[in-house]
Order: structure tokens, then sequence, then C-alpha cells
């Protein structure tokens, strides 16, 4: 995940999301398109510190890093999901292109995309009980 923190604001925005599965971390983020996109990020700031944030696969036993693999590994794609979905909270000019269509569109009052209006007292109880 590719953020940059905001010498001004303090705070920390998120301007990439991406998953290796098939290969190392190294070859996939290393890639002219990867560079690419943290360059356009850099340049979408006037100020700031570029970081990335690595989540690891482990084994089973959780005692080395999972292997880049062919197959899909089901939770290494519902994870990158689930934070573009995130990340799109934080930052609606988000690079990514992939996954992010439908999480622009969709509208959960509350929750996602809530227009600014008052919400409902059903959406304002879900909106509790959730803890959003």
């Amino acid at each position: 995940m590719l953020c940059v923190r905001d010498p001004n604001r303090g705070g920390i925005k998120p301007w990439y999301v991406g998953k290796a599965e098939r290969q190392s971390f190294k070859r996939e983020y290393l890639t002219v398109d990867k560079l690419n996109k943290y360059e356009a990020a850099l340049l979408s700031v006037s100020k700031g510190t570029p970081l990335l944030f690595f989540y690891v696969r482990l084994t089973e036993g959780k005692r080395a890093y999972s292997a880049p693999s062919t197959s899909r590994h089901r939770d290494v794609s519902y994870l990158e999901k689930l934070l573009i979905s995130h990340a799109l909270q934080r930052n609606k000019n988000l690079i990514n292109k992939q996954e992010t269509r439908l999480l622009k569109e969709m509208v959960v009052p509350g929750m996602m995309n809530t227009e600014q209006r008052k919400l409902t007292d059903t959406a304002v109880f879900m909106k509790r009980m959730m803890g959003y």
C-alpha cells in the first residue's frame, strides 16, 4: 500500500493498494507500471513523505513467508478488496482503477458514499450498532 504523509496536516493518505501473490514483492513493486503510479501519487501532493506498507502472507505454520504461487489465494484477493474499500473512504482520488468502480458507485447510508444529508433513524441505528 502506497501512502503519503502530509507534513502540514500530520495525516497519512493512501494512494494505491496492490497485491503480490504470483511473484515476489521486489518483482511486483519495482515494475515500471508501479513506479509510474508512485510518481503520479507524489505529484498529486505538494509535499509529503511517501510510505509503503507491506502485509505479508505467512505459511500455515506461521514460520515463513508464503511463497509466490500461480494459484490464487482467496485471502489475498479479499484483503486487497477490503484495503481498497477502506483506502477509498480516505482518498477518493485513489490511483487504483480495478476493483474501485462498484465501491465508488455503491451507496450504503451512513457507511459508504452517503450524501451530505440527514440520515434516517434506521441508518443512524445501524451506524451505531456497526461502530462506524
